[in-house]
């Protein structure tokens, strides 16, 4: 693995995975609009949207990778997996098929070099109450039982989007400096699982 220079310690790559239909553009797209945009570009069938935004203080560059299509997505899983610092996994809280699919998604991006990448699930859609399929207490446990915290969210009203980007983001710093520790032989803490519950009306 390449190492970081101090240019690019606060530069990271996320990738956003996830059914079609789930609305991984419309998340990645919420995510353009909490920080300031400089430059989308739309490249061999995918969009790589890039942001940069202040987080406790310092500036970071995000670069965001995401895809409608399934057959470019998978592409991307398989090409980027192991040099990505972090990986959104959606799934959509009104179609439990989306949900049910998420090992199918944790098995692709772990054989594809991606087993030690950081990664959040996110339930999106949440806002939907009367459609919702997937409720908050099942995804908790399969939030236990993969090791992975969750996030119920909506890309409309913009509820816990943000909160999410920001615990991804403390992940993987906390990873970066657990592993310069763990090479000093430093004692390595860690962070608990998350899981965030959707609040119907207090999204923007």
């Amino acid at each position: 693995m390449a190492m970081r220079t101090p240019e690019r310690d606060h530069c990271y790559k996320l990738l956003v995975v996830g059914d079609e239909g789930v609305g991984k553009t419309a998340f990645s797209s919420v995510i353009s609009i909490l920080c300031t945009q400089k430059s989308i570009i739309d490249s061999l069938g995918y969009n790589v949207r890039i942001k940069e935004t202040n987080f406790n203080g310092k500036p970071i560059k995000l670069t965001i990778y995401d895809s409608s299509s399934a057959e470019v997505h998978r592409d991307i899983i398989k090409y980027s997996c192991a040099y990505v610092d972090g990986i959104f996994i959606i799934y959509d809280a009104t179609n439990r098929e989306s949900f049910e699919n998420l090992n199918n998604w944790l098995d692709e991006i772990n054989n594809h070099g991606g087993k030690h990448v950081m990664k959040l699930i996110i339930g999106n859609k949440c806002d939907l109450a009367g459609q919702k399929e997937v409720n908050f207490d099942k995804a908790e446990e399969y939030g236990i039982k993969s090791n992975i915290s969750i996030f119920e969210v909506s890309a409309r009203d913009l509820t816990n989007v943000e909160l999410a980007f920001m615990h991804m983001v403390l992940k993987i710093q906390f990873n970066l400096t657990s592993t310069i520790n763990r090479r000093l032989g430093q004692y390595r803490e860690r962070i608990d699982l998350v899981f965030v519950h959707y609040v119907f009306g207090i999204g923007s």
